[in-house]
């Protein structure tokens, strides 16, 4: 089993956006100049997917430490850019920082899609109810109805006790769905 927080050298961008592929990153350090695909090509590359556009990167770099390359990787969407000599303490603390706001991003990110999962079931759970009373308010009203009538044109004997128990029986039911749907 790998520590919490682990250290994936990647030899070059190509190699670093396989490692991306394969492996989930809370922070990717990114030296500008690598063999092949530098590294702001392979930044681009890392915000090309939707699943990494939120990952936290930070360029290094021993020889592009002028502006013109500062700003290119703050506008890539780099969230710092170190030059070399840089104190080790230093980008340990932004590291730390770093790892723990990406994870408060993911606790957000799950809760935002656990809230939604449960409002969807909700809007779902009370569409279905009203479909289901109203199909069962439809033909019940029927009944209702149609034992009034029958009551109504002064039925004798068993005629009026079944009339009559239709009656309570469909008040019956109309309560259940009430409850049902109050439930």
């Amino acid at each position: 089993a790998r520590p919490e927080h682990w250290v994936a050298p990647a030899a070059s961008g190509d190699e670093a956006l396989a490692r991306v592929l394969r492996e989930d990153f809370a922070v990717i350090l990114l030296d500008v100049a690598m063999p092949g695909r530098d590294g702001f090509d392979t930044l681009v590359q890392i915000r090309k997917h939707r699943d990494w556009q939120e990952i936290p990167v930070v360029f290094l770099t021993a020889i592009y430490d002028d502006a013109e390359h500062e700003a290119r990787g703050y506008a890539l969407g780099a969230l710092d850019y170190l030059a070399k000599p840089f104190r080790n303490d230093v980008l340990l603390a932004k590291v730390r920082a770093l790892i723990s706001w990406h994870q408060q991003g993911e606790d957000r990110r799950r809760e935002a899609e656990e809230l939604a999962r449960e409002r969807a079931t909700r809007e779902e759970r009370e569409r279905i109810l009203g479909i289901v009373s109203h199909d069962l308010r439809s033909p019940l009203s029927v009944l209702r109805t149609g034992a009034d009538y029958l009551l109504a044109c002064g039925l004798e004997g068993n005629q009026s006790v079944v009339a009559r128990r239709i009656q309570r029986n469909a008040d019956r039911m109309a309560r259940l769905i009430e409850d049902l749907l109050d439930a």
